[in-house]
């Protein structure tokens, strides 16, 4: 299994280099700055500390998206194992801000990959993400913890799914996990319509991957590799 974040690999800017590049730009929609009561420096240094924040290991091994490369319409594919996802060790040790602060450290990641390619290249500058729900349990269902949190989250970030993504697509899906979505449909509403779900049969669900990856092969949803550069204030 492989596990690469970053390399250190660094671009170095200027303030007003940095106000005027494509990925704080992005990182300035207002569908993604209106989410937070920041103010306008605030914000930008939360732009510039998430570039080398680091998660505790264990929510960075447990709460993997890997990055998949581009589809066939160069939009970065993200790839999670959302029933793995350790929710409950998180939310009983206290570590609930932790966790929200990794969510705004993916979507940096998710930035990144979005402005990697041009709008010329990629004229959405949407992602598109996958998801297997292979093993999800009624038991993460009855947790209240984390069924508060991912309501709070779900409705605090709501204008952001639908600025990013491009299409979803569910894999290895049971009743649990498509009563799990349809709770969540009030804070999700059209972006649904990009979404397309299948059950466990994988003679169904692999074709269809391999057509939007455009290759036969598909990456693991267990390798968490990806390796954009931090952008780096020069004082």
């Amino acid at each position: 299994m492989t596990h690469l974040h970053n390399s250190g690999f660094q671009t170095r800017l200027t303030l007003e280099d940095i106000l005027e590049s494509a990925e704080y730009k992005f990182f300035l929609k207002p569908a993604i700055r209106n989410s937070t009561q920041l103010d306008d420096q605030e914000y930008l240094n939360l732009f510039l500390e998430l570039q080398t924040w680091e998660a505790p290991q264990y929510i960075q091994e447990g709460f993997k998206y890997s990055f998949g490369g581009y589809d066939t319409q160069n939009r970065p594919i993200w790839m999670s194992t959302i029933a793995k996802y350790p929710y409950k060790e998180a939310l009983n040790g206290g570590d609930a801000d932790v966790l929200e602060r990794f969510i705004w450290k993916r979507l940096l990641w998710m930035i990144k990959s979005i402005v990697a390619k041009s709008p010329e290249e990629n004229p959405t500058q949407q992602a598109l993400f996958i998801n297997n729900y292979e093993g999800f349990s009624l038991g993460q269902l009855l947790h209240g913890p984390t069924m508060a949190f991912r309501r709070k989250m779900a409705g605090k970030y709501k204008d952001i799914v639908p600025e990013i993504l491009g299409q979803g697509v569910g894999i290895n899906m049971n009743r649990i996990s498509a009563w799990l979505l349809n709770l969540f449909r009030p804070f999700i509403g059209k972006s649904l319509e990009k979404v397309e779900l299948f059950g466990k049969d994988e003679s169904k669900w692999r074709p269809r991957l391999q057509e939007l990856f455009g290759r036969e092969e598909i990456p693991s949803f267990d390798e968490d590799i990806y390796d954009f550069p931090q952008t780096v204030l020069v004082m």
